[in-house]
């Protein structure tokens, strides 16, 4: 940590330390302490437009699951907490444009106003990391929800778990380093303590930052490994990639972060890097919440009707294209399917029904709550009748959710 000693300075020559360079300048370089030049106008642009479509999509997100879908699980109330941190942290960020400025190099801040920076920094530090441990479990939960069958454990069921334990006992083992990595406490950002010793914080934020690139990498390829295993036309699967693939932004964000740590540890200008690395942590918490929220949205424009271009696009929305029906999620409907071949009523018709059971139907109450696909059946059907089609007589379905019931009871814990 960066320490300044006063034991052996005369009152005078304090006072001259301490209003003088907070880092000795590049030779020819004269300090400037009353208007240090600075970027400002990106911190307040990254304010304004990140914290304005957190809240946009955030709200849409509440909307469809308060008014749409009418459920409320564990990671829906863990984006509350979440959503307040991130508020938090913009503060910060305003803390420090009032008080020194962003992108201002330290050899343009008096040394008596370090502290407080190095203060508004640890604070900010600790604001980003809980946001981002949040809401990284809220995907992790919400991502297991929508693409585990219900009652089952396969491998998304068992590396979702294991990815999510892990990165709360990192994140957490982190924050407990960061806060007491000097004794005294107060030795974390005030330069005119000597006494104690302090761990190599740079360290600390290198090794968390690369923890951090591995952990996105793995919850963006999670679900679109299994989105790439989905039987559905190129365009309708190219709009669920775009849906669930926003995540990229928070892996750049977390790489370029990681860039700049390690720079970082051969660097003075503590002050001048730190506004890089809090930019991009806000790039990164506004894309998480993005990956959050964005696959709820479609259900509350599908309520508003307003889907015509997203139900091209998207799978769960509506009906697609000639010879290839995708029906919306009804509040009581069990069934769903998806007929992949020649239009049906045409002889010789050959080709793929998939079928899919979701809990919501007269016999399902022991399963309401549950989102996702519970259930597909696959199978070809070949035929000379002419006045075949996609329509199941009710005593089949009946027996299909029978044997799907009974299927559950066998394999759940």
């Amino acid at each position: 940590m960066f320490t300044i000693d006063t034991s052996n300075l005369s009152p005078e020559q304090l006072e001259e330390v301490m209003n003088g360079p907070a880092l000795d300048p590049p030779p020819g370089v004269v300090p400037n302490f009353d208007h240090p030049p600075n970027e400002n106008y990106w911190g307040i642009a990254a304010d304004v437009i990140c914290s304005f479509v957190v809240l946009v999509v955030v709200v849409l997100r509440a909307c469809a699951k308060i008014f749409c879908i009418k459920e409320r699980h564990i990671e829906d109330w863990l984006m509350v907490p979440a959503l307040f941190i991130y508020g938090g942290g913009v503060y910060c960020d305003i803390w420090m444009i009032k008080d020194g400025g962003l992108f201002v190099h330290q050899w343009n801040i008096r040394m008596k106003d370090l502290s407080n920076i190095f203060r508004e920094l640890h604070i900010g530090a600790n604001l980003c990391t809980v946001t981002i441990m949040l809401l990284k479990a809220s995907i992790l939960l919400d991502w297991k929800r929508i693409f585990v069958p219900l009652g089952t454990r396969n491998w998304f069921y068992w590396i979702t778990w294991v990815v999510l334990i892990t990165h709360t006992v990192f994140y957490v083992t982190w924050i407990f380093l960061v806060n007491l990595s000097c004794m005294p406490h107060q030795k974390i950002w005030d330069i005119t303590v000597t006494e104690g010793h302090c761990l190599d914080i740079k360290i600390i934020y290198t090794v968390a930052g690369a923890v951090n690139v591995f952990a996105n990498f793995v919850i963006l390829l999670l679900p679109l490994w299994t989105i790439h295993h989905l039987q559905m036309s190129k365009k309708r699967k190219g709009g669920v990639y775009v849906v669930f693939g926003v995540g990229v932004g928070a892996c750049v964000a977390a790489a370029v972060r990681l860039h700049v740590s390690v720079y970082l540890l051969k660097s003075e200008d503590i002050v001048y890097s730190q506004a890089k690395l809090y930019l991009l942590a806000l790039a990164e918490m506004t894309c998480l919440f993005l990956v959050l929220c964005v696959p709820t949205i479609p259900r509350v424009f599908a309520e508003l009707g307003r889907t015509t271009k997203i139900k091209a696009l998207l799978p769960w929305c509506s009906k697609a294209g000639e010879g290839d029906v995708v029906f919306t999620t009804p509040k009581l409907s069990s069934i769903y399917r998806q007929w992949e071949g020649a239009p049906p009523g045409s002889a010789d018709s050959v080709g793929v029904l998939t079928t899919v059971v979701m809990a919501g139907g007269r016999d399902d109450r022991a399963y309401r709550g549950t989102t996702g696909i519970l259930r597909t059946r696959e199978f070809t059907l070949t035929t000379e009748d002419p006045t075949l089609g996609l329509e199941i007589a009710p005593t089949d379905i009946e027996a299909e959710i029978k044997e799907y019931h009974d299927y559950l009871r066998t394999t759940m814990f």
